[in-house]
């Protein structure tokens, strides 16, 4: 429960990032644990519904295919372009 002045910070997985389109298609078990992923008008009416909204958003990461295989630590950029970034972080704030 949020009240006026607190702000929720989200972290949303991306439908539309290759690595989702990629592990559907394939039928991959979710790796990163998610339950589900949303896109931004789907959270923005579940938010305004709850008398929420979003006031600033930006994406995470992006992990370079195959990359993994030859490192030890899988190299990860960071980005906000659409097909490529993980998940968005939302700062989401109560209505009055």
């Amino acid at each position: 429960m949020l009240k006026p002045g607190d702000t929720l910070i989200l972290s949303v997985p991306i439908p539309y990032c290759w690595v989702e389109v990629y592990g559907n298609l394939r039928r991959l078990p979710e790796s990163e644990g998610h339950i589900c992923s949303f896109t931004h008008q789907t959270l923005s009416r579940l938010l305004a519904f709850n008398n929420m909204a979003i006031v600033d958003r930006c994406g995470t990461y992006f992990r370079v295919p195959l990359l993994p295989r030859w490192t030890e630590k899988p190299p990860v950029v960071k980005t906000d372009r659409l097909f490529l970034t993980r998940s968005y972080i939302y700062k989401i704030v109560p209505l009055l």
